[in-house]
């Protein structure tokens, strides 16, 4: 199912994002490019929640979709 590979495909891109901003934060220090590495770490917090939201509105959003599509009702209390 070529929606579910996307889905794949975005998670997996996400996570290497995720994983590899740390990285990216030391690289520049190791390189002495303190300047750059206080950049890249004050933009961390947008960046990671940004990431995060994308991917649950992501999922959500097929959630819903899914849900309406097969027509179920949500159970009553």
């Amino acid at each position: 199912d070529a929606q579910r590979d996307a889905m794949r495909k975005m998670t997996w891109f996400a996570l290497f994002g995720m994983l590899f901003y740390p990285g990216a934060i030391l690289i520049t220090t190791l390189l002495d490019e303190i300047e750059a590495a206080e950049l890249i770490a004050q933009i961390a917090p947008t960046y990671f929640v940004s990431i995060s939201v994308l991917v649950a509105a992501f999922f959500g959003a097929d959630a819903v979709k899914n849900k309406t599509k097969t027509g179920a009702t949500p159970p009553k209390k």
